[in-house]
């Protein structure tokens, strides 16, 4: 049998990869050396080049993560950012001056800050739900979510959190579960079956929509992740600087602990 074929187009692809290879450091070399003569970095500030290697959180020109929703079919649960903001940028800086105000106050405790984001984040998830209730047949109906039980929200006990995170948002919202709690008030049971009624019309009048589908069966914790990156979280910081209420060190640990929520309640999963 004759292998002479074979030898000759296998040297043939040998010396196509060499000369690939050479290119491709040839193109190397050029573009170290054309960033020397250039200067890049040389004259940065030590405070621009500090976060110049610090990874941006939360910006929307970092790297993008793994999402749950395939970015293809448009399925946001919040909106993208609607301007450029710097709060991430501003409020990851040291305190330069910190004044002292007597005993730490009850509101500055990071379960009071979770409870404070917790409102924000299920307040604008109850706006994307009612964002589907626009069609006529639901306004005839007089159809629309009310907020979510107020013993959920209020409540940052890890135990029961951890288990929401794991939850789809249709589970959530089915959920009766909170039916048991002590702190449980009239207003949560007639919100809770007014959303069951809503989710009921919706499942029937989009069980063909992908999108809405797909969200439906996110994960709470994947759907809060996707709320850090959204124009709304974004506007929570902008309420609370513009406030006066808060000052410097408070909504840099806010920021702090909305950005830690899942890891908080999610660190002991296994």
């Amino acid at each position: 049998m004759d292998y002479s074929s074979d030898n000759d187009s296998n040297e043939e692809l040998q010396r196509d990869q060499e000369i690939i290879e050479s290119e491709q450091f040839n193109i190397a070399i050029a573009f170290n050396n054309n960033r020397e003569i250039n200067g890049e970095d040389d004259d940065i500030g030590e405070e621009e080049l500090y976060f110049k290697k610090r990874e941006p959180t939360f910006s929307q020109t970092q790297e993008e993560p793994t999402y749950i929703i395939p970015r293809e079919q448009n399925a946001n649960v919040f909106n993208p950012w609607a301007k450029k903001y710097n709060y991430i940028e501003l409020y990851s800086k040291p305190c330069i001056f910190k004044t002292y105000s007597g005993p730490r106050k009850r509101g500055d405790m990071p379960d009071n800050m979770r409870k404070k984001i917790n409102t924000d984040f299920f307040k604008n998830l109850a706006k994307f739900i009612n964002s589907k209730l626009k069609d006529p047949e639901a306004q005839q109906k007089n159809l629309k979510f009310s907020n979510f039980p107020q013993c959920i929200v209020a409540n940052v006990t890890k135990e029961l959190n951890k288990k929401l995170m794991n939850m789809t948002l249709k589970e959530l919202i089915l959920d009766d579960s909170f039916k048991n709690f002590n702190q449980l008030k009239e207003r949560d049971i007639t919100n809770y079956e007014n959303n069951k009624a809503v989710i009921n019309y919706l499942e029937n009048k989009y069980c063909k929509d992908v999108n809405y589908n797909i969200i439906m069966k996110m994960k709470m914790k994947d759907i809060y992740n996707e709320y850090l990156k959204s124009d709304e979280f974004q506007k929570s910081i902008e309420e609370l600087k513009e406030s006066g209420k808060f000052y410097f060190e408070y909504i840099k640990n806010y920021i702090e602990v909305a950005k830690n929520v899942v890891d908080y309640y999610c660190s002991n999963e296994k």
